[in-house]
């Protein structure tokens, strides 16, 4: 065991199986999902100890086998301290009292102190107010803290009115309210944050001073927001926040968006994951002396103003395409069979970020009506996706205006999400150009990116069909991903 304090947080996500299925879940969890191996367990109590990271274990619904959750207690109290430990649960458990109290026995029989519940209309759909105030009844008389971590948005006034009475009448406590993600299953969610987001916890403060003053008790907020993890971040990597997965693959980003893939941890120690991811964007971000994920946005294609956007993207800057959590990155080329593609990814989860490799021969109208067909197959067939690289005017003439709005089609360079990634803290071109121009140092937002991009492309020789190109001569296509 390591004493000393804990810098960082991490998740130990122990399983992807969970009864609940909730439709914000950025893991896209389901009853059948995998669990981690104690072989795996085992590492990551290690590596996380190693490197100063508590341990939240969650995913999933850590609850769904007792039997599993007490074996990875008693590896991880190996390695860290009892009160250093966190667990969050969906308390499905909560309707029935014997089973609540086996839950909770598991933790105060091994010294937990605390256990966090998350709460919130989602959740709601399966976990009643009466589940949650069993729990509550249950924790007073073991001695455990309970902790409810909310998730809200502009629908979820009903909830919050009723969650704040049961804080405050039988007891418990809440974290601050956060946002939901924008991965997995909250990819399809309709959302309107808009003069909501800064005011929802004032709404949540009013509505517990509220029924603290009919209850007659304290109307000090203090008394009932705790923060649930046992160490504060915010001086040591920002919100820099570990993620392993039952598979030991770890990711790193935001406690809300761990979107970025480091390695795996049975296969690398979790410094060299760190020390790399560090010198990526999103890494530098985190891990600067001005932490603040608002500051990606800084570095985002003009039409986007999610900061997550980039983390999403995770398969275009690194050399592992298939482990974004988000948007999964599809590469199409003019062999490829569109109908194949379709059929592939019919009640497919995950949001396509679709790339286009277009060749000299693909530059003309025919190829663009089928490319147009494809892109409205998909959306007839409700198959979420994103264009990354431009789709140039030649493909389609009359009526690009419209398809460009349809299919947010990127019109330029600097719309594509490719202009630019990072290795090494070292900005390098698309992958079109594949070229090494400056760091981060020296090029603080997209704006100075596109200056020393700007460079570079007119170095690049036109092929044959855009030299000849009107669109071109007119400046209504830039060219650039379609040059020989």
């Amino acid at each position: 065991m390591v004493d000393g304090w804990k810098y960082l947080d991490g998740d130990l996500l122990l399983t992807m199986a969970c009864p609940v299925e909730c439709e914000f879940c950025i893991y896209g969890c389901n009853p059948k999902g995998e669990w981690m191996s104690k072989k795996t367990i085992e590492r990551v109590a290690l590596e996380y100890t190693k490197n100063k990271t508590g341990i939240r274990i969650c995913g999933g619904e850590p609850f769904y086998d007792f039997n599993r959750l007490a074996e990875c207690l008693d590896i991880i109290l190996k390695y860290q301290k009892s009160h250093e430990i966190l667990i969050i649960t969906s308390g499905f458990f909560g309707n029935d009292k014997n089973k609540t109290k086996q839950a909770l026995k598991i933790l105060t029989s091994r010294k937990l102190d605390t256990l966090v519940v998350s709460a919130d209309r989602f959740h709601e759909v399966k976990i009643k107010f009466s589940d949650l105030i069993n729990i509550l009844a249950e924790a007073k008389k073991q001695g455990l803290k309970l902790i409810f971590r909310i998730s809200s948005d502009e629908k979820s006034h009903d909830y919050l009115d009723k969650l704040a009475e049961i804080i405050v009448k039988y007891g418990g406590f809440y974290e601050a309210n956060h946002d939901y993600a924008f991965l997995g299953n909250a990819e399809k969610l309709e959302r309107n944050l808009t003069n909501y987001k800064d005011k929802r916890r004032e709404y949540f403060k009013d509505k517990i001073i509220y029924f603290a003053k009919k209850y007659g008790k304290s109307t000090k907020i203090s008394n009932y927001v705790k923060y649930s993890p046992k160490r504060s971040q915010r001086k040591f990597a920002g919100k820099f926040h570990a993620t392993t997965f039952p598979n030991g693959d770890v990711y790193g980003d935001t406690q809300a968006t761990q979107g970025t893939f480091m390695g795996n941890i049975n296969e690398e120690k979790l410094k060299v994951m760190i020390d790399r991811f560090s010198k990526t964007l999103p890494g530098h971000i985190l891990w600067s002396k001005k932490s603040n994920c608002d500051r990606m946005k800084k570095y985002l294609p003009k039409n986007v103003d999610d900061q997550c956007d980039y983390c999403r993207n995770t398969s275009l800057f690194v050399d592992v395409p298939n482990k974004a959590i988000g948007r999964k990155q599809v590469v199409i080329s003019s062999f490829d069979n569109f109908n194949e593609i379709i059929e592939k990814y019919i009640g497919f989860e995950k949001e396509l970020l679709l790339t286009f490799v277009l060749e000299e021969k693909d530059l003309n109208k025919e190829y663009g009506f089928f490319v147009k067909r494809f892109l409205g197959d998909l959306k007839m067939k409700n198959i979420r996706f994103k264009l990354s690289r431009p789709l140039p005017k030649c493909l389609f003439g009359v009526g690009y205006g419209a398809l460009v709005k349809e299919f947010e089609i990127p019109i330029n360079c600097y719309d594509c999400k490719e202009l630019f990634y990072v290795e090494d803290l070292k900005i390098k071109s698309c992958r079109v150009l594949d070229k090494e121009f400056t760091t981060l140092e020296y090029a603080g937002n997209r704006n100075e990116i596109r200056e020393y991009f700007n460079v570079l492309r007119l170095e690049k020789k036109l092929n044959k069909t855009c030299k000849k190109c009107l669109y071109l001569k007119r400046k209504q296509c830039d060219g650039l991903c379609f040059r020989g």
